[in-house]
């Protein structure tokens, strides 16, 4: 048993309290700090508290029962909350177990289920019915919230009411270019049309078809069409005919081209050149330029029949060289006979080369051709083509 303190040097007596976690005796028992423990942890969720003892007058060492907060909520069933912070499965898309609706709920259409496994959404979608396409019966069969709509039916007959009927105005009917739609009897007709228009500036042909042309005037603006083109229609596909040699206006023709020039003759000046002579003339020769002379000569040919110039005297026809390029009949200049090989031979008749052209000689009009008259002692034409 303790003593009293007092005089004499004896120790005071010791008052037992109950123990504290301070590194003393509380309790007079001659241990320091024993059985004093603290709680320690959470009690949040699932976590669990423990208890901590005294050390050396501190709480320090584990915390003996507890329950520690997990990383993260399990998304379980139960929605419990392992990590302890007061809110269950907070980054689950969903708790496992769960079931939610899923699919088209719009008739015949019937919404199945998707079962949450690991915290998330199955991509099944479990017992379902889903849409079909659509045909001509009244059901939305595809569910998309029309009724029909997309349907088809045989050739001639139109959805109506869910059932494939015969048409009851045209605009049941499909609609075609070139075609006329209409409702007969209770059917759809397609009638070609002629003459509609159905595309940049082509028209109907009566067959169904957009064409070029039906008619020349159709035409009008597609190609070129005046007094030296002459437009048509062939085959429904517009055309541009060249009248070559054409007058056109005063001293001119058409050429080749279907441009309107002044005219050599009857051979095509270019338009730059704006003399005009008669190649049936004798003196031809003389009078004519080279240039108009040779608008004929030097133009490319794959025949002879092409080197032509219209209206020379006595032969005009000129001859494709060898390299596809129209030359004259004759070259010479001079007065002299011609020899056979270059100018064509009369009998008991003397001809000469003027170039181009080969002349026959004459003192009387009767000598030469019908259409000619004898001048300077060559046959030529009276007048110019």
């Amino acid at each position: 048993m303790a003593g009293t303190g007092g005089a004499g040097g004896m120790e005071a007596s010791c008052v037992p309290i109950d123990e504290l976690c301070d590194n003393k005796d509380n309790d007079c028992d001659g241990r320091v700090d024993e059985t004093v423990t603290s709680v320690c942890g959470s009690g949040i969720g699932e976590c669990r508290t423990g208890t901590q003892a005294c050390q050396a007058g501190t709480f320090m060492g584990p915390c003996m029962g507890e329950v520690a907060p997990a990383p993260s909520d399990a998304c379980d069933s139960e929605k419990k909350d392992e990590n302890c912070n007061g809110i269950a499965n907070e980054d689950c898309s969903c708790s496992d177990g769960d079931t939610q609706p899923c699919g088209n709920s719009k008739p015949p259409c019937k919404q199945g289920t998707v079962t949450c496994t690991g915290g998330a959404w199955s991509t099944t979608c479990v017992g379902e019915t889903t849409g079909k396409p659509e045909t001509c019966d009244g059901v939305d069969n595809n569910c998309d919230g029309t009724i029909d709509n997309g349907a088809t039916c045989n050739p001639g007959l139109s959805c109506v009411s869910g059932q494939c009927v015969e048409c009851t105005d045209a605009s049941q009917c499909p609609r075609t270019m070139c075609m006329k739609t209409s409702c007969s009897l209770g059917k759809c007709q397609l009638t070609p049309t002629q003459g509609a228009l159905c595309g940049n500036g082509d028209v109907c042909d009566g067959s169904g078809q957009c064409v070029d042309c039906n008619t020349p005037s159709d035409c009008e603006g597609k190609v070129k069409n005046d007094v030296c083109n002459i437009a048509s229609c062939t085959g429904n596909v517009c055309k541009s005919q060249v009248q070559l040699n054409t007058v056109c206006g005063s001293g001119a023709r058409c050429t080749a081209q279907g441009e309107c020039a002044a005219t050599c003759g009857n051979a095509v000046l270019e338009p730059s050149l704006d003399e005009e002579c008669d190649p049936g003339i004798a003196d031809w020769a003389t009078l004519c330029s080279a240039a108009c002379k040779q608008q004929i000569y030097g133009k490319p040919c794959t025949a002879s029949s092409e080197c032509v110039v219209p209206g020379a005297p006595y032969t005009g026809q000129g001859v494709c060289g060898a390299n596809n390029i129209c030359v004259p009949t004759c070259m010479a200049t001079a007065t002299t006979d011609a020899p056979p090989d270059v100018c064509p031979q009369i009998p008991n008749r003397s001809v000469f080369c003027a170039y181009p052209f080969c002349f026959l000689r004459c003192s009387f009009d009767s000598e030469c051709p019908a259409g000619n008259i004898c001048g300077g002692g060559a046959c030529g034409k009276t007048t110019p083509n």
